[in-house]
């Protein structure tokens, strides 16, 4: 199941940020191996993405976050 949102924070030099989920508008962790569009080569606060809910070290996480656009 893929969901949308945002990227609220993201710290590259520490490998994870946040998503804001554009469905609930809860907060998802994620790591910073997040499969880039041509072209793109750095994530940002608000870039759009994709990603499906998956299983974390302390709790549920984005996984196979993918930009969009």
């Amino acid at each position: 199941m893929n969901f949308r949102g945002n990227i609220t924070w993201i710290s590259l030099e520490r490998g994870y940020g946040y998503i804001s989920d554009d469905d609930s508008n809860t907060y998802i962790f994620h790591h910073t191996n997040i499969l880039p569009s041509k072209g793109t080569k750095m994530l940002s606060v608000g870039n759009l993405v994709s990603f499906s809910p998956g299983a974390g070290v302390k709790a549920g996480q984005a996984v196979e976050v993918k930009l969009i656009g």
